[in-house]
């Protein structure tokens, strides 16, 4: 329940104070999760790490991509909710100017354009960061495509919008910022989503534990919020007393 929040500072807002007092190994990509003997061996590409049980994060769009291998496969019902659930495309372009433009009472804008769905969402930061800032969304099949743009061409792409929005005098912005999620290895896509062929139940067989060693979380793993930060907040919260559930099995 709740407000829909923006969190100024990023992310790290929550992730930092989330790992406070852990042990955290930064730069080790996972490659391999072996549970077929009495406990996990995760081997990196320049470790191997045991441990009693894992609970696997990765984004839907890394599972499908093939990139961590699991010994032994996964279960056919699991493998089939990974090749089916689809992963979605929203890229931003972060725009900086040197002053504000357009109006600042509203967060957000929209724009029909002539070929429906480009640079048709706009968020200003304006208010929440007192900085001049325009944030545009592109998702489904141009966010894809300007993932193949260079970030002159995408910045290009965006004044041309907004300057039929709020004319042609409108200033070059002074920074920029643009992700390009279809490409980045530690995700492989934005989001997880319901697609042609699949069914709501396949997150249930995605977030389900493999033995009593190998457990699943992450935001596609969530049937009620899905594609959400709190959907993956929530989902780790649910692995971590499955494993609970566990351990206290364990004679």
């Amino acid at each position: 329940s709740g407000r829909d929040l923006l969190l100024t500072n990023g992310y790290a807002a929550i992730t930092d104070s989330l790992a406070s007092g852990l042990d955290i190994r930064f730069g080790q990509t996972v490659k391999q999760i072996n549970s077929q003997n009495s406990g996990v061996l995760i081997q990196t590409q320049s470790q191997t790490f045991w441990a009693d049980v894992v609970v696997v994060t990765l984004p839907l769009g890394v599972l499908q991509s093939g990139a961590v291998k699991f010994l032994p496969p996964l279960p056919a019902k699991k493998a089939n909710a990974i090749a089916k659930l689809g992963v979605g495309s929203l890229n931003k372009c972060v725009l900086r100017f040197d002053s504000v433009f357009w109006s600042d009472q509203y967060d957000w804008i929209g724009y029909l354009s002539a070929i429906g769905g480009q640079w048709s969402e706009w968020m200003s930061l304006s208010k929440p960061t007192g900085r001049p800032i325009l944030v545009g969304f592109n998702a489904g099949d141009f966010g894809r495509q300007i993932e193949g743009y260079t970030d002159s061409e995408v910045v290009a792409s965006a004044m041309t919008t907004l300057r039929k929005i709020f004319g042609s005098t409108i200033p070059l912005p002074l920074s920029f910022q643009v992700s390009r999620w279809g490409e980045d290895p530690f995700s492989y896509g934005a989001f997880s989503y319901v697609k042609l062929g699949a069914t709501s139940s396949m997150r249930s067989t995605l977030a389900a534990p493999v033995g009593k060693k190998v457990f699943f979380a992450g935001e596609a793993t969530h049937r009620r919020y899905p594609g959400t930060v709190h959907g993956a907040y929530l989902s780790g919260l649910q692995a971590a007393k499955d494993v609970m559930a566990v351990r206290r099995q364990r004679p």
